[in-house]
């Protein structure tokens, strides 16, 4: 069946103002000064914050400017200059590497972790409280239905890179 593409607009703009309402209601748990922070991010220096976050699991003290450059597909002084404006709004920090001293390892503050991961609390309750409202049968719909859009895009995505 054709889907209408007013359908697919209510779509995409349902999910990106369930993501907007629930980032803005997250920030009203915050002080002025982080929240003003958090709105100022643009979205390339919120793939950064999420790339270290990622590649900090594995590296606890610290991941190195190319391995961040790698991962966000960007040039070391791109990754640099915005390391370095993250690092003055105090989300991200650079240590210096035990083992070269020429090197620095970056990573979140506690600020960004704490901020992170209250973010992350809040979305789970707010989550939880919509799917408790839902029969059993709706919430595995829900969820089986938002995994195969989810596997779309990427799928999509990694395509369009390819090419």
């Amino acid at each position: 069946m054709k889907v209408q593409p007013d359908i697919a607009l209510q779509t995409w703009q349902l999910l990106f103002g369930i993501v907007d309402d629930m980032r803005e209601h997250a920030l009203t748990r915050h002080s002025r000064k982080e929240v003003a922070t958090f709105q100022e991010l643009t979205i390339s220096q919120q793939h950064m914050i999420k790339a270290v976050i990622h590649l900090t699991i594995d590296a606890p003290e610290g991941v190195t400017l190319k391995a961040l450059a790698d991962r966000l597909q960007l040039s070391s002084g791109a990754t640099s200059a915005m390391v370095e404006v993250l690092v003055r709004k105090r989300l991200l920090e650079r240590t210096p590497c035990p083992l070269d001293r020429r090197a620095v390892r970056i990573r979140t503050t506690d600020t960004c972790r704490r901020l992170v991961a209250e973010g992350c609390r809040y979305f789970t309750e707010r989550t939880v409280a919509f799917l408790e409202a839902l029969p059993e049968t709706e919430r595995s719909s829900l969820l089986e239905v938002l995994k195969e859009f989810h596997r779309s895009i990427s799928t999509h995505q990694l395509e369009t890179e390819i090419r």
